[in-house]
């Protein structure tokens, strides 16, 4: 017989798993940037193959990560990890991106959902070619 505070607590982990798409905590991949520029394989990382998936990138020379976001149907999403409020790093959910400091929200596109933030995210301009996806941090979506 299983005690009830393990059932609760087994209930909670497998509901949060489910609310945050299994990217609770995403690995930073410190990725070149020359000129400004990021390129990636596709094929390099799957959590980009299903709409959903979250990717956390810190280009070199960069100070912070940028989140890129699989948006279904082959697009993809650039967009700043700093929260437009006060800077706090955001964390990934399923389909938004959540300020832990003040309880902003964003929505995948950088649009604001929930305030204290009144701007949206910085989105970066992204395409795919050749089976690479490439992000120009120089120029904005």
């Amino acid at each position: 017989m299983i005690a009830r505070r393990e059932f609760v607590t087994r209930c909670s982990a497998a509901a949060a798993a489910l609310a945050f798409g299994g990217c609770g905590s995403l690995v930073v991949h410190t990725v070149p940037a020359p000129q400004g520029r990021v390129s990636l394989a596709l094929a390099d990382f799957p959590e980009l193959a299903r709409e959903g998936g979250v990717l956390s990138l810190l280009p070199e020379a960069e100070s912070d990560p940028i989140f890129v976001l699989a948006l279904g149907a082959g697009a993809f999403a650039a967009l700043s990890s700093q929260c437009t409020h006060r800077g706090c790093t955001l964390d990934a959910e399923a389909t938004r991106l959540v300020c832990p400091c003040h309880g902003s929200a964003f929505g995948r596109d950088g649009a604001v959902l929930r305030g204290p933030a009144q701007h949206p995210l910085p989105r970066y301009h992204a395409a795919v070619a050749d089976g690479r996806l490439l992000i120009d941090l120089r120029r904005s979506a």
